[in-house]
């Protein structure tokens, strides 16, 4: 049984960690750990929209991508519908809550290697990037991340009292 008086809402986990991200996505960094740094604003958005502690993902997903492409300065538009992509794709595909945690790596890598593919094409495209072969490493990254990003999400949800939907119910 829960204690109703105790439960909080999932803004106070996912406002400041959303912020964390979004200044680690901004940073300035060498080189390489730049060109391969994981994508935590979509893991952050893909774990409250797996555990449903936030109805509107894919409007935050707009909004994070809108966000982040005004700050970097990239074409307006290519992070909004990579993050967007891959929240959608996840949570209207796949059953992602139900998965074992390496079959949820498994999913983040090729979904964010897709999307990462596709934002890359587009951004050739339109002439801002040349062709490079750097899709596997920030992927490939971003996938190791999703188990950690869970477990530490996973850990202020149960310090700050968040509920899921479900628990509401009961």
């Amino acid at each position: 049984m829960i204690n109703k008086e105790k439960n909080s809402s999932a803004l106070i986990v996912l406002i400041p960690s959303l912020l964390v991200a979004l200044i680690l996505q901004i940073v300035h960094l060498p080189t390489f750990l730049s060109d391969n740094r994981p994508d935590l604003l979509t893991l952050i958005i893909l774990y409250f929209s797996m555990t449903n502690r936030i109805k509107l993902s894919l409007e935050l997903a707009f909004f994070v991508g809108l966000t982040v492409d005004l700050i970097t300065g990239s074409p307006l538009g290519i992070h909004v519908f990579t993050i967007a992509l891959q929240v959608y794709l996840i949570s209207s595909q796949f059953n992602f809550a139900k998965y074992k945690i390496y079959q949820q790596v498994l999913i983040v890598a090729i979904v964010n290697l897709v999307t990462n593919c596709i934002g890359y094409w587009l951004e050739h495209l339109i002439g801002q990037r040349y062709y490079e072969i750097n899709f596997l490493y920030p992927a490939l990254i971003t996938a190791l991340c999703w188990p950690l990003i869970y477990l530490v999400l996973q850990i202020l949800c149960a310090t700050f009292s968040v509920v899921t939907e479900k628990d509401n119910i009961d």
